[in-house]
C-alpha cells in the first residue's frame, strides 16, 4: 500500500483542519527504526533443514497476535516477503492472500513473516520470522545447493526484557515442529563439509580398490599362465629356469603401458573423491516452504527422494560394500 491513513498535522488544530498524507510503510519504518534503537532484542538463527506448510504458518501468526495482544491494543501489521529462484519477490500483507498468490508457478525459495505493533506509553513490539531453504537464488547459473544456508532466523524486540524472552522461548519451541521427519533427519549429517569430505574420499577409495581388482582380474591372470606356458615349453631344466628368469625380470610390456595401467586406480579414486564432493550434498533433504500449489510439488519431491535414496542409492552401496567386503575376506 503506498498511501495510508491521514496522520494530523503536528502543527494543526485538535480536530481535522488540517492534514497530510504519509506513506504508512515509511511512516512504519520510521517509527520501528526510532523506537527499535533502545529495545530489548533477541535474534537467533536455526540452521538447518525444514518444513513449513500453511496450517504452520496459520498457527505460527495465531500465537504471535496472541503475545502482542498481551500487552497492546493497537492494530498488528503483518508484513510477508516472498522471494523465489529468479531474484524476483512478492510481498502481501495478509496470509490468505499469500496462500492464493505465492508459489503458483514457482517454488517460494524464501519467506519472511514480521509483525509489529506499538505499545502505549512502552514503545514498539516486533516479532520476525525468515525461512530460508538451501536451493540457489540464480537459476540461470547451474549451482548446487547449498545445506548449511538453509535456517531459521528468529527475531523477536519488544518494550520490556521479559517479554522478549518469554516470546522467544515459546516460539522456539513451535518451531521445533519444522523439523524433518525421523526418517530423513540422520542424512542432515551431510550438511557438514568435513563429515562430506571424509565420505568423499571414502567413495574414492572404494573405487581405486574397485579398478585395481579389475585390473588384476584382467592382465595378472592371463599373464601368469602364458609365462607358465612358455616356461614349459622347454626340454631340459636350464632351459626352463632361464625362461623362468627371463618371465620374472624382464619387462612383459612397454613403460607407457604400465605406467597408464598403475595410474588407472589412483584415476578412480580422485574421480570417486570429485564426485562425491559434488553430489553427496543432494542426500541431504530440500527444505520445503508449502504454500499455494509448490505444496503438491513439494510432496511430489518428497516421496521421489525416499524412493532414490532408500530404494535405489541405499541398496545398491550396501551390495557394493558387501561384494567387497567379501572379496577382501
Amino acid at each position: 500500500m503506498d498511501v495510508g491513513e491521514r496522520v494530523p498535522a503536528l502543527t494543526g488544530p485538535a480536530e481535522g483542519d488540517d492534514y497530510i498524507w504519509v506513506r504508512t510503510s515509511a511512516l512504519a519504518q520510521f517509527l520501528r527504526t526510532e523506537s527499535a534503537k533502545n529495545l530489548p532484542r533477541v535474534e537467533k538463527w536455526f540452521g538447518r533443514q525444514f518444513q513449513i506448510d500453511e496450517s504452520f504458518l496459520r498457527k505460527l501468526d495465531k500465537r504471535i497476535r496472541e503475545h502482542l495482544d498481551e500487552d497492546s491494543s493497537q492494530s498488528i501489521a503483518l508484513y510477508i516477503l516472498v522471494g523465489y529462484s529468479d531474484k524476483s519477490s512478492e510481498s502481501f500483507s495478509d496470509l490468505d492472500e499469500c496462500f492464493d498468490r505465492a508459489g503458483e508457478e514457482k517454488d517460494a525459495e524464501r519467506i519472511s513473516l514480521t509483525w509489529a505493533c506499538f505499545v502505549p506509553d512502552s514503545g514498539f513490539h516486533e516479532v520476525g520470522l525468515e525461512f530460508v531453504t538451501e536451493r540457489p537464488f540464480d537459476a540461470s547459473k547451474f549451482r548446487r545447493p547449498i545445506p548449511a544456508e538453509a535456517g531459521i532466523l528468529l527475531s523477536v524486540s519488544g518494550a520490556t526484557r521479559t517479554w522478549v524472552k518469554s516470546v522467544s522461548r515459546n516460539l522456539e519451541l513451535l518451531l521445533d515442529n519444522t523439523k524433518l521427519s525421523l526418517i530423513l533427519r540422520p542424512l542432515e549429517v551431510f550438511r557438514h563439509e568435513t563429515f562430506t569430505s571424509v565420505i568423499s574420499w571414502l567413495v574414492g577409495a572404494l573405487g581405486w580398490f574397485a579398478a585395481f581388482r579389475v585390473i588384476g582380474a584382467l592382465y595378472s591372470e592371463p599373464a601368469r599362465g602364458d609365462a607358465l606356458s612358455r616356461i614349459l615349453q622347454k626340454q631340459d631344466v636350464a632351459a626352463r629356469f632361464e625362461q623362468y628368469m627371463r618371465e620374472t625380470y624382464s619387462p612383459s610390456s612397454p613403460f607407457i603401458v604400465g605406467l597408464l595401467v598403475f595410474m588407472i586406480p589412483y584415476f578412480f579414486l580422485f574421480l570417486g573423491q570429485f564426485l562425491g564432493t559434488r553430489f553427496l550434498v543432494y542426500l541431504v533433504p530440500r527444505s520445503g516452504i508449502q504454500i499455494g500449489l509448490s505444496t503438491r510439488r513439494y510432496g511430489d519431491y518428497i516421496n521421489a527422494f525416499k524412493f532414490v535414496v532408500f530404494t535405489l542409492l541405499l541398496g545398491s552401496a550396501i551390495a557394493v560394500i558387501v561384494n567387497l567386503f567379501t572379496e577382501i575376506l
